[in-house]
């Protein structure tokens, strides 16, 4: 009885634990979304996630949580792994169809984006001062690149590419197609509305990535 009393309480505070550390990386992205890098100290953290600096420290260091809360805000998960790798990847590789796997795709992409390009804003910023954001950010970039080159692939196994164009040409009009800058672009500075980045992204990649000739 005693040692199911002790796992419960452990698995409870492992709970909690992730519970807190999600609040903090959600409170993370939110001050630096909206004061950038160098105006949000961890105090700003901590009081809009509702904890002690002291707890904020404890799971990371400042240039950690931006990184980290870009990574949750853009796939749900604070982990370096490619999307492929992740839960949210996954299940885009269970699609098989071409025409479900491109639209969940873009739905994911335009949702990702949404979620994380002012926070994206925030961490290129910071990456011109700080040397080893600038680090983090090119180990991202690389990572990006291989996330892309997994969704050429991916729409190649469903026999979805047509025309003479090579894999890397495809890749790397992807990877500008899908950035994080682009939403920026449309829907931040022009003023698109979040549907109508999501409808033309689609059409994008359908007319540069799939039919290219």
């Amino acid at each position: 009885m005693a040692e199911a009393k002790r796992a419960y309480h452990s698995e409870l505070r492992a709970k909690q634990a992730a519970q807190t550390r999600q609040a903090v990386l959600a409170a993370a992205g939110t001050c630096f979304s909206s004061r950038g890098y160098a105006g949000t100290s961890l105090t700003d953290i901590a009081h809009e996630a509702g904890v002690s600096v002291e707890t904020v420290k404890a799971i990371a260091p400042k240039r950690d949580l931006l990184l980290m809360a870009f990574r949750q805000s853009f796939t749900g998960s604070p982990g370096g792994e490619l999307i492929a790798e992740k839960e949210a990847g996954a299940r885009l590789l269970a699609i098989d169809d071409g025409e479900e796997f491109l639209s969940a795709l873009v739905d994911f992409l335009a949702a990702a984006n949404a979620a994380s390009s002012r926070l994206w804003r925030a961490f290129t910023s910071a990456a011109n001062s700080d040397p080893a954001l600038a680090s983090a950010l090119r180990e991202h970039m690389g990572r990006r690149r291989a996330d892309c080159e997994h969704a050429i692939d991916a729409f190649a196994a469903r026999g979805m590419l047509h025309g003479s164009v090579s894999r890397d040409e495809r890749v790397e009009t992807y990877i500008y197609l899908v950035a994080p800058e682009t939403h920026e672009h449309f829907v931040l500075d022009v003023g698109w509305a979040q549907p109508s980045y999501r409808d033309w992204l689609e059409q994008a990649v359908r007319s540069m990535v799939l039919r290219s000739v």
